[in-house]
């Protein structure tokens, strides 16, 4: 038994991970009913097909969820008094309909529905979790393994939330440890034992931004120890740079490209058939070529750093031919931390504590869970970011919402002048009231990224 714990003592739940198409999924019960989910870091909705759903995909892992004696749907009144995503509708009852769709047109159409749920390696630990009961889905989610995907953002929605507020677990956050072959992740708390002994975790704050993802700051990228020419601000520009387990490469702006190539053919050497770097493009590599390439290296705030070796961004193919997988794109306005990235680290996901912990780990720790040391009390830096207003107005969901939010802000400016008159007065602190506005979806409800699917003959991204 990896740890003595129940409700009447809250603690940390643990469970493996498994390897998808380019993704990491796990195997969740819903109503006594195993789901095989998608971990999403980059989104906050948990979904999958229902019984009776007619546009959905006949290849999951298992049949559709049937609701049980446990299930009951969840009207738009519950969801609003539990702060979740807005619905799109109300349907009979009342109940909360709604949908999502991601950046490439994958999408789907659901009911939220509430049931008993619990990990497969701890089904003493069970919450009341709420999950949207797929009507439809389109896109990448029709021909996927996973039965669907399971949100994990700093959501109310988001699963581990949702297992803190039911009293499961004692720390708002979760840890995830990627491996090439799978995984651990545990939720409410971090299992050091599969921490790297020579390393230390290393905290970055999370950036308070008008969005629920796990945002930070990157400060540089270097190439062989090469820092490239780029302003900070492109990489935390639009959505910022996220944490993201359901995509699987790595997305930098390609406005930081050219300064990349010019650090790239130093360290290879400009006169060499490596010379140029090509995202996406395929490469003939001998063991000793692979072992040459430089390392990428990424510094966030806070000296919090992480190096990403050739091994893991030049993916191989077939035989020796492998393909370059950090990619220069703007598709989804921000810098993009993926799964190749994350992978042989313990990353921490710490809510409670406004952070994220890296550090280098042994993420394949055998195929049972026999040895573990779960944390739940995390020392380190703890940061409290800046209050930003723009959330608040990000989320308010209705014409109302819209007045009251027009009216607080009136309020809110005099206060602000008032409180700037002071502060000038008192020639003190100069540090800015909020973070500037970042733009919204045009619904107002966020932005959901995705994740990538490895198809044969190459790779396709798939967001969902």
């Amino acid at each position: 038994m990896m740890l003595q714990s129940f409700k009447e003592n809250p603690a940390a739940v643990e469970m493996r991970l498994e390897l998808g198409q380019g993704v990491h999924s796990v195997e969740v019960f819903f109503g006594g009913q195993k789901r095989l989910l998608i971990v999403d870091t980059g989104s906050a909705d948990t979904a999958f097909p229902c019984m009776g759903c007619t546009q959905c995909g006949h290849q999951h892992a298992n049949p559709f969820y049937t609701m049980g004696p446990t299930a009951s749907y969840l009207s738009c009144a519950d969801n609003t008094k539990r702060g979740f995503s807005a619905c799109k509708s109300c349907g009979i009852n009342d109940t909360c309909k709604f949908s999502e769709e991601y950046v490439e047109g994958s999408g789907w159409k659901a009911s939220k529905v509430q049931d008993i749920a619990y990990f497969e390696d701890r089904p003493d630990l069970t919450a009341n979790i709420v999950f949207g009961c797929m009507a439809s889905e389109s896109g990448a989610f029709l021909s996927q393994r996973a039965d669907g995907i399971m949100g994990m953002s700093q959501d109310p929605d988001a699963v581990h939330v949702q297992f803190f507020a039911d009293g499961v677990t004692t720390l708002r956050g979760f840890s995830q440890c990627i491996a090439a072959d799978g995984g651990r992740m545990a939720i409410g708390g971090l299992d050091v034992s599969l921490n790297d002994p020579t390393d230390t975790m290393v905290f970055t704050p999370l950036r308070d931004t008008a969005y629920s993802y796990w945002t930070v700051s990157l400060e540089t990228i270097s190439v062989g120890g090469r820092p490239i020419d780029v302003d900070s601000s492109i990489y935390n520009a639009h959505r910022g740079c996220v944490f993201d387990s359901g995509t699987t490469f790595v997305y930098i702006p390609s406005a930081a490209k050219t300064a990349f190539q010019e650090q790239w053919a130093a360290a290879v050497g400009a006169n060499s058939s490596l010379a140029t770097y090509n995202d996406g493009g395929d490469y003939h590599l001998t063991p000793a070529q692979l072992a040459s390439l430089p390392t990428i290296s990424f510094r966030f705030a806070n000296d919090a750093t992480m190096h990403l070796p050739a091994s893991q961004y030049m993916v191989k193919a077939f035989a020796d031919v492998y393909t370059a997988t950090i990619f220069f794109q703007d598709f989804a306005q921000a810098t993009i931390i993926g799964a190749s990235m994350l992978q042989n680290h313990n990353i921490m996901y710490d809510m409670d504590n406004s952070r994220i912990g890296i550090v280098r780990a042994n993420c394949d720790g055998g195929s049972a869970l026999t040895s573990v040391a779960l944390v739940t009390a995390l020392g380190g830096d703890s940061f409290t970011p800046e209050w930003n207003w723009a959330k608040l107005f990000v989320h308010l969901p209705s014409l109302t919402g819209f007045v009251l939010g027009v009216t607080a802000l009136l309020a809110f400016t005099e206060v602000y002048a008032a409180g700037t008159a002071y502060w000038r007065s008192q020639k003190s602190n100069n540090k800015p009231m909020a973070e500037p506005l970042l733009s919204a979806s045009p619904d107002m409800g966020g932005f959901s990224y995705g994740y990538d699917v490895e198809l044969e003959g190459g790779f396709a991204l798939q967001s969902a």
